[in-house]
């Protein structure tokens, strides 16, 4: 028989050993968890993105979206054709200025020489000259609005071609040519 001693599990130590076949079962288990939860986790996904996929693919070949797009198309070529003609205008404005030679500066010395009876109707610019019809209360002050645009030195010729009385005014046309207009301005430009 065998004796019973209560204090060998104090002298005794224990140890602890490891089950490697135990291991090995429970890392198998969670690598074989961990790689159906992945792929569950990527059927969804996949399936998602394929319903995603199929939606937009129902929009984009939709009659109306694709009439939408193409009226998009149309007023993106018409944009570009405006730009196009708005670039060509911005040139041809700097040319025009370029060539203006009649400006603000021009008009103010015309004011400055108009004596205090007299009124311009009409100013008008045409191939190169100006044509100013105008009222006054005598003769002399349109001889002198005349002999004072003479003096200005962008203008080549000044001509009185008409004066006629009416009643107690003078209706007068006055024309004047212009310096450094080429042609009759009508030279193409490119």
């Amino acid at each position: 028989m065998r004796d019973l001693n209560f204090f060998e599990p104090y002298i005794e130590k224990r140890s602890f050993k490891f089950d490697k076949v135990l291991i090995l079962y429970i890392l198998l288990f969670f690598t074989i968890i961990g790689v159906v939860a992945y792929s569950v986790y990527n059927y969804f996904t996949i399936r998602k993105l394929e319903s995603d996929i199929d939606y937009r693919t129902g929009i984009s070949q939709n009659s109306k979206t694709i009439k939408k797009v193409n009226e998009i198309k149309m007023l993106e070529d018409e944009l570009t054709v405006f730009r196009e003609e708005v670039t060509k205008i911005k040139g041809l404005d700097e040319i025009i200025e370029s060539k203006d030679v009649i400006d603000d500066e021009l008009l103010r010395l015309v004011e400055n020489k108009m004596p205090e009876d007299m009124f311009l109707t009409t100013f008008s610019v045409y191939d190169g000259e100006i044509q100013i019809i105008g009222i006054s209360k005598d003769k002399y002050a349109i001889a002198e609005f005349a002999k004072g645009l003479s003096s200005i030195e962008e203008y080549n010729e000044v001509f009185i071609s008409n004066i006629s009385q009416i009643e107690d005014y003078y209706n007068f046309n006055l024309n004047i040519a212009l310096k450094d207009v080429s042609n009759g301005g009508n030279e193409p430009e490119e």
